[in-house]
């Protein structure tokens, strides 16, 4: 996406959200990548809600995700935090404007949910694979694990 490309999404109350990347994201999220390349996992500070918000906000220079941030201390607190949402994470990522796509179609930067029973994990892509806070800082997933993704 250049700084010109923009997506919109519908959401269910008719209001058009507009999400673009910023003319330098590849630098923002690069650097994030850097800073975050050896910080372990966190619940509520440094897991794979926050990772993906992050990330969203560096390119766009919006909090567009600000939906999936929140105080969370376990996987459960996770689970009931985001179960609020009618529809389930799906429905709160395309209400926070980000495109639906097919994760064969994910392109750099965008987010992805991956297959990790029971519940899945969300993580960005950065090409063949896919970025995600781990114990020892971020690990990477074959996106071939990508069940779906949205355009950030």
């Amino acid at each position: 996406m250049t700084a010109t490309d923009t997506h919109t999404s519908t959401a269910t109350n008719d209001t058009v959200y507009t999400v673009a990347r910023l003319p330098d994201w590849t630098l923002r999220l690069d650097a994030l990548v850097r800073a975050r390349l050896l910080l372990p996992f966190e619940w509520g500070g440094n897991d794979c809600f926050s990772w993906v918000a992050d990330c969203a906000q560096a390119m766009t220079g919006t909090d567009v995700l600000a939906v999936l941030r929140g105080p969370r201390r376990t996987w459960q607190g996770a689970y009931k935090q985001h179960a609020r949402y009618p529809g389930g994470l799906p429905s709160a990522m395309m209400r926070a404007g980000l495109q639906r796509v097919d994760p064969r179609l994910a392109r750099r930067g965008d987010a992805v949910l991956i297959e990790l029973p029971p519940f899945g994990l969300l993580a960005v892509c950065n090409g063949e694979v896919a970025l995600a806070p781990g114990p020892q800082g971020l690990a990477t997933v074959p996106m071939e694990r990508a069940l779906c993704g949205w355009r950030v």
